[in-house]
């Protein structure tokens, strides 16, 4: 209890050292980066230093504050955001802070999640993310892009957080993925930035002939711009999780399929980590994960209405908001 209430003061402070040092650096690495290619990935996953624009940290997170400011054209954020997908009743400790006043999610599933764990602030549903993200690169430069890439599969290979690496069978993703892109010309993957970094997976693809995108660093501007440009590039989207990606492209009219395998999670000093929920909160995710997946794991090129229809409940397309709606919910 004395740290929520010491909190607020210790967040300014916090915050007040970051921006004075970092302000610089910061905007000079954002737009240094801002046109570099999506190919050129061992630049766009170098660190950015943190530069706290939002005051909750993880309102800085993936660029969603950045793009939502530019679709409402406000200057400011009020709200706190979560900043992807959260299934089950797990709720981040951030949330329950006086510093958060209110709270930005996708659905009205995830909504119903945060009232019943007693959180009694204002909350808002605007849908996927990547709606609002603008793009990146002209239409004359995109189509450019498209046209030397042909028929593209794009494939997310699970990814490591915070302190906890990801761990799976390379060779199995790899091997499955080469017998779907059969038909395809161009197998890109889509790497997070902290497994280029720790150097865990680009040889592999690379020796296997994939094409290594990513769409940066977490502190980057421009990560969610340039996450909606890698997926538009897409013609079929697979993965080995369900994630945020997921919805993310089902919203953009690309068909998705998970590649069921065994995910290990361990702390960096290789020690295997529970997960960060209780148990509650992990059966509850798992519950949810489930009802998910078993609408992915049949590979197609064709979205099914149950998938649209599970995508809405829980990345909640029918809550995207207009410029006026977004604005009015930002300023609040």
């Amino acid at each position: 209890m004395l740290l929520l209430k010491n909190y607020s003061l210790t967040l300014f402070i916090y915050n007040i050292f970051f921006k004075i040092r970092n302000k610089r650096r910061f905007y000079n690495e954002i737009n240094k980066r801002k046109n570099t290619s999506i190919f050129n990935y061992k630049e766009l996953s170098q660190p950015v230093p943190f530069y706290p624009i939002e005051k909750i940290k993880d309102a800085n997170f993936y660029g969603v504050c950045h793009c939502l400011k530019w679709f409402s054209g406000v200057n400011r954020i009020s709200p706190s955001i979560e900043h992807g997908l959260y299934l089950g009743n797990y709720v981040p400790f951030a949330t329950k802070l006086k510093t958060t006043k209110s709270i930005i999610t996708f659905s009205n599933n995830r909504k119903k999640h945060l009232i019943n764990a007693n959180i009694d602030k204002p909350i808002f549903t605007i849908g996927p993310y990547i709606h609002y993200a603008y793009n990146i690169i002209s239409d004359k430069r995109y189509r450019l892009l498209k046209n030397s890439l042909g028929k593209t599969l794009l494939l997310f290979p699970s990814h490591s957080i915070n302190n906890f690496n990801v761990i799976n069978d390379i060779q199995e993703l790899i091997n499955k993925t080469i017998k779907i892109a059969s038909n395809y010309d161009t197998v890109m993957v889509c790497l997070f930035y902290k497994d280029i970094i720790n150097d865990i997976y680009p040889r592999y693809f690379e020796e296997a002939g994939f094409k290594i995108v990513t769409a940066g660093h977490k502190y980057d501007l421009n990560f969610l711009s340039r996450l909606k440009l890698i997926i538009q590039l897409a013609d079929l989207t697979i993965s080995s999780t369900i994630g945020t990606h997921t919805g993310y492209c089902i919203y953009l009219n690309k068909p998705h399929y998970v590649i069921q395998q065994q995910i290990i999670k361990r702390k960096d000093n290789d020690c295997i980590i529970n997960e960060i929920r209780n148990d509650e909160q992990l059966k509850t995710f798992q519950e949810e994960e489930k009802v998910i997946l078993n609408e992915f794991i049949v590979c197609s090129e064709v979205i099914t209405e149950n998938q649209k229809e599970i995508i809405d409940k829980y990345w909640g397309i029918k809550n995207i908001k207009t410029p006026e709606q977004l604005r009015n919910i930002l300023t609040k």
